[in-house]
């Protein structure tokens, strides 16, 4: 009995081992899941190389970007006009102000102006008519559409809103409130517009101030060319006298005058003349009336070529329409005093029978005019290859036959009477 119950205690004892030996056997196997999961994070190492691939495709497209780049860095090198930027009310930014829209509209049309007057101002005679810039031989002021038409301003803004000075920078410095650089101060091109009781007005290089209405009338009517009618004064007048003893003084010599026309109104007078010792060393002086004193105020504008542009640029007040039609720079050297095919017309006419009847001669190559010891007047040119002279009754009537026969005006050949 004795061995018996130790056989059964040590039964119980081996099914009790065996249990513990399960239970510990069972243990790798509960931490077999983490095991598992290990798995999947070595397969997420694959990204790994495509992400190095993306990153070469990034480089592939920024050599590819970098194309146009280089091409647009050539544009500017093209001659190609490009518009200056303007906002109309619907584009500009919603942040940004009326008034600062108004600002940048109007520095892009003083700079596109400036560019068109840089490429045209000379060759077209755009000048300053009324503190506008105006087109002399188009007979019309320079407006947006004009530089729209002309590709130097984008499209979008009204005509009748802006406004295209040209006016000195010295004239607007006598405001208060404008700031104009020293490289500015003579004629130069300006854009305004009215903004509520006020004129803003900007260069190429942005605003440089603004005007009440009344200082901008008093800015403009500074520049109005409008002083009377233009009109030929005549030799009998006192103010012919006046003008030539002026003008003596200005030289400094004192000396017998060809006059060949006065023209004036009642600011300005244009006088051109020679001495009568060297009549083809032909003149053109501008004098200024103030209180019936006449100054020069411009000698020798026949050494102008650009004549009306650069009278102007000197005057801009200056009625254009005082000047001759013709440009004495045109004919210089070749105006003479002798000349042998007129005074065979002459003799051909039995008006003369000795060359020393002829007291005035002055002409071009095949245009003359020519002044007897007894008063007749001539005006002779070449008609069917041959040498003409025909009788004029008159200075007036001289000028008018040779203007007929040749094309030309040849005013300054023709004494006045």
């Amino acid at each position: 009995m004795k061995h018996k119950k130790w056989r059964n205690i040590s039964l119980v004892l081996m099914i009790l081992l065996l249990l513990i030996c399960a239970c510990t056997e069972q243990t790798p196997v509960v931490e077999i899941p983490p095991v598992q999961e290990e798995i999947p994070l070595e397969e997420v190492k694959t990204p790994v190389v495509e992400q190095e691939d993306l990153s070469e495709e990034v480089d592939v497209q920024t050599e590819v970007e970098e194309i146009p780049l280089e091409e647009v860095e050539e544009v500017p090198e093209e001659e190609v006009t490009t518009p200056e930027k303007t906002q109309t009310e619907e584009d500009k930014p919603f942040w940004q102000s009326e008034s600062t829209r108004q600002v940048n509209n109007l520095t892009s049309i003083a700079t596109a102006a400036q560019s068109a007057y840089k490429k045209n101002g000379m060759v077209r005679a755009w000048v300053s008519n009324n503190g506008k810039l105006y087109g002399y031989y188009e007979k019309d002021y320079i407006t947006t559409d004009d530089l729209v038409k002309g590709g130097f301003l984008e499209s979008g803004l009204s005509s009748s809103e802006y406004q295209i000075l040209y006016v000195k920078g010295s004239d607007l410095t006598q405001f208060s409130n404008m700031s104009v650089s020293s490289g500015q101060m003579g004629l130069t091109v300006f854009a305004a517009t009215l903004y509520g009781n006020e004129y803003l007005i900007a260069s190429d290089s942005g605003k440089i101030g603004s005007l009440s209405k009344a200082d901008y009338t008093l800015l403009m009517s500074q520049y109005s060319s409008s002083h009377g009618d233009v009109s030929r004064l005549s030799s009998a007048s006192a103010d012919y006298t006046r003008i030539l003893n002026f003008i003596s003084l200005y030289d400094g010599v004192f000396e017998e005058y060809a006059v060949r026309e006065i023209w004036m109104d009642n600011k300005y007078a244009v006088v051109t003349f020679s001495s009568m010792a060297d009549l083809a060393n032909i003149k053109q002086y501008i004098l200024r009336n103030d209180a019936n004193f006449w100054e020069v105020v411009y000698p020798n504008v026949q050494k102008e070529m650009m004549l009306i542009p650069s009278v102007n640029q000197q005057l801009p007040d200056f009625n254009l329409d005082l000047l001759p039609s013709y440009n004495i720079y045109s004919w210089l050297g070749k105006i003479v005093t002798e000349h042998d095919g007129a005074i065979a017309a002459l003799f051909a006419e039995r008006v003369i029978t000795s060359a020393d009847e002829v007291v005035y001669l002055c002409g071009v190559t095949n245009y003359v005019y020519a002044i007897l010891e007894n008063g007749n007047r001539y005006a002779i040119y070449i008609e069917d290859g041959n040498w003409t002279a025909t009788y004029a009754t008159s200075d007036y009537n001289a000028k008018n036959i040779l203007e007929e026969k040749s094309g030309f005006d040849f005013g300054f050949l023709i004494l006045d009477d």
